[in-house]
């Protein structure tokens, strides 16, 4: 069972409920940048820079471990974000577990795993802002750009070519495109075929305005 615990890319603390340390294996160490075993560590720890996903201080008093050694029910894929001893920022995913070594609910353990998880919130961080310059481009742009779900359902509709149509993006999303054109079944034909997987250009009409799309699935 040790040589499992240890060969695994995660981290593994496992905790009494005073704080101290049982064990941990190298990936724990590695992970968080400090020997867990070390007298005082976690609890040096407990009191750094951390953050819940939402961006509320991580405290002694809404320990989620504290919580689950009180209560039993395990805690699975809680992010947090910690003050590495280098200075770093690192986000983590943790699972608690409490595990009873007696009847006794003082010989109650935690078994806490983690994995370093930065990497990936760092990409969509910045896939967020991407999404954010580029949804600020097409807004400003004389033009209109929708996407559909496969269903046919608007999740996407933005450009400055929408008031030309007397419409919002927040009027859109979420709407079946047959909702927007009730009566003309020729720009629904064409949605359907980009759904499809055609690539195709036509001129639509939509009231007075004459449109020229251009459909990619």
């Amino acid at each position: 069972y040790r040589s499992v615990v240890d060969a695994l890319e995660e981290g593994v603390i496992v905790m009494r409920g005073n704080g101290e340390v049982v064990s941990s294996n190298p990936s724990a160490q590695r992970i968080v940048g400090f020997d867990p075993r070390e007298p005082g560590a976690m609890h040096a720890w407990g009191a750094a820079e951390r953050y819940w996903e939402d961006g509320t201080p991580a405290t002694m008093e809404n320990s989620i471990g504290a919580r689950v050694l009180e209560t039993g029910e395990p805690a699975r894929d809680v992010l947090m974000q910690t003050r590495r001893p280098d200075g770093s920022m690192q986000w983590l995913s943790m699972n608690y577990q409490r595990v009873s070594r007696a009847t006794a609910s003082a010989d109650h353990e935690l078994v806490v795993s983690f994995r370093d998880i930065t990497a990936r919130r760092l990409m969509l961080e910045e896939l967020r802002r991407s999404e954010d310059r580029l949804r600020t481009v097409i807004s400003s742009a004389p033009v209109i750009v929708w996407a559909l779900t496969p269903d046919g359902t608007i999740e996407l509709a933005e450009g400055r070519g929408l008031r030309s149509l007397g419409l919002s993006s927040e009027q859109l999303v979420g709407r079946p495109i047959e909702s927007v054109y009730p009566d003309d079944p020729y720009p629904l034909e064409l949605n359907r075929r980009a759904l499809r997987g055609e690539e195709l250009t036509a001129t639509v009409e939509f009231g007075s305005v004459v449109l020229e799309s251009h459909l990619s699935p």
